[in-house]
């Protein structure tokens, strides 16, 4: 590391399993929140939970094992599954009428468990106004899991992107040809209108399809990714 970059938490943090560029999309985007409730599934090192501990009032962190580190002083640790632990803790908060202006979701990366998280998350009572980011959207499991929470019949929900930061395709390793990484976000505003018809970022071809497919041809991909959107839209107003 160059000597002067020592206080950057975002190049300098040997613990935290994003990219650089992922790493930088969370500070800017939970420094720009500054949460008073934050909350974040998956702990693993720490890296990500320092980043949102240090610009949140107060944070809840979530994870199937006890934090490698010893967690910043404004963190309250959930150890256990998170299929049990967030909507038991989120049914606390509510109660108590408490909200959550912020969330990560970067736990249990099946299609089941992402989906539990997240849904959990965009229909409980204390998650009114909040942003929700989501790591590894470009990740073919986690991804699936996403989608089939059906953010866009969630009236709540009035923005997603899942590639905010996109991810890529492992050229080596014991991840080699797979989809990783990557930063999706999900806004909720239960008192708010539709960013997009379709819920979904529409103005560009979906970079998760251009890894996956290979394929050659953008303005085939262009029209798929319109044709999803025509659907998702329809879906949508069909069941309002």
């Amino acid at each position: 590391m160059p000597e002067g970059w020592g206080n950057s938490r975002v190049f300098a943090s040997g613990r935290w399993q994003m990219t650089y560029g992922e790493r930088a999309a969370l500070e800017g985007l939970v420094s720009s929140a500054k949460p008073r409730l934050a909350i974040e599934i998956g702990t693993a090192q720490g890296g990500s939970l320092d980043c949102i501990a240090a610009h949140s009032e107060e944070v809840h962190s979530f994870d199937l094992n006890p934090p490698e580190a010893e967690p910043p002083a404004n963190v309250t640790v959930h150890t256990g599954n998170s299929r049990e632990t967030l909507p038991a803790t989120l049914g606390e908060l509510a109660d108590a009428g408490r909200t959550v202006d912020f969330a990560l979701v970067d736990g249990d990366h099946t299609a089941a468990g992402v989906r539990a998280d997240l849904d959990a998350i965009v229909r409980s009572p204390a998650v009114d106004f909040a942003l929700v980011v989501l790591h590894d959207t470009m990740n073919e499991e986690v991804r699936r899991g996403i989608l089939e929470v059906g953010l866009e019949r969630v009236p709540r929900v009035t923005y997603a992107n899942l590639d905010l930061v996109t991810g890529y395709l492992a050229a080596s390793g014991p991840y080699e040809g797979q989809l990783w990484g990557g930063l999706g976000v999900v806004v909720v505003d239960s008192g708010g209108k539709p960013w997009r018809e379709g819920i979904f970022e529409d103005e560009h071809a979906d970079p998760h399809d251009l890894l996956a497919t290979g394929a050659r041809s953008p303005r085939a991909l262009a029209r798929r990714a319109r044709q999803r959107l025509v659907d998702r839209s329809k879906s949508r107003r069909a069941e309002s």
